[in-house]
Order: structure tokens, then C-alpha cells, then sequence
């Protein structure tokens, strides 16, 4: 083996706070103007707060969507998606404990405005496994 190998085979079976990637994905219809800043902020604390994630390690971004088809290709729908990724070893428990509370996040954030298309949020907690991630 690598003389490397040693400290990268510690470094994988080091039980880690989870380190969230969150990609959010948003139709260009979506009528809400949103502070992607104060959303992202909210977001991170919450998985620090109820996930245990080190705050540092959150990383977040924002992809708004101007090319997309939504059910029959109406404009009557916007979408908004959050998928979070995260270190393999979270228990589904906490993968449900978390979604929730990151829905009601993004639920304060989209409160629907009475104007333009009905938005539908969607969220998904999948894993990353250490064997495919590497973080200098």
C-alpha cells in the first residue's frame, strides 16, 4: 500500500458530521422572488441544528431552470426542487427528520403568492458514498 493510504483509510472510517451538498433547482415561472442568500442561510442552520452537520461543511447553490417541461408543458406549474446529498451511514430516521424540516424551510420560503402557476416542491435526501467522494 501507498504510505498515503494509511491517513486516507482514517480519514474514511472517521464517524463525520454529515456534509451536505445541496443543489437547488427552480423553474423559471416560479413567481416568488426569493433571497437565495437568507434561503441557503436558513437551510444550513437547519441541518446544523437538526442534522448535526458542521455548518462549514454545508455547501449550497442555485440553479434557475429555463429550459424544462412540467406535466402536459402548461405554464400553469413551477417546480422547485432541493436535492441534498450527504455521507453515507445517516438512518432513514434522520434522513425523514431532516427532510421535514428542510421542507417547512423551503415551505416559508415559496409560500405560494396568489399570482402566476402553482409551485410543487419537491426534496431529496440521497447519500454520497465515501468510497466516490474525495475533499482536500
Amino acid at each position: 500500500m501507498p504510505p498515503w493510504f494509511n491517513g486516507f483509510q482514517t480519514y474514511l472510517e472517521r464517524k463525520e458530521p454529515a456534509m451536505p451538498h445541496l443543489r437547488l433547482e427552480y423553474t423559471a415561472n416560479v413567481p416568488q422572488k426569493v433571497d437565495f442568500d437568507a434561503l441557503f442561510s436558513e437551510l444550513h442552520h437547519t441541518l446544523a441544528n437538526v442534522g448535526g452537520a458542521s455548518l462549514g461543511n454545508c455547501k449550497g447553490r442555485a440553479f434557475r431552470l429555463d429550459d424544462y417541461f412540467v406535466a402536459d408543458g402548461q405554464a400553469a406549474v413551477a417546480f422547485v426542487h432541493l436535492d441534498v446529498r450527504v455521507l453515507e451511514g445517516r438512518s432513514d430516521e434522520w434522513k425523514q427528520t431532516v427532510g421535514a424540516a428542510l421542507m417547512n424551510v423551503l415551505k416559508a420560503h415559496y409560500t405560494p403568492s396568489g399570482v402566476g402557476p402553482a409551485v410543487q416542491l419537491t426534496l431529496e435526501i440521497q447519500d454520497i458514498h465515501k468510497s466516490a467522494y474525495f475533499k482536500t
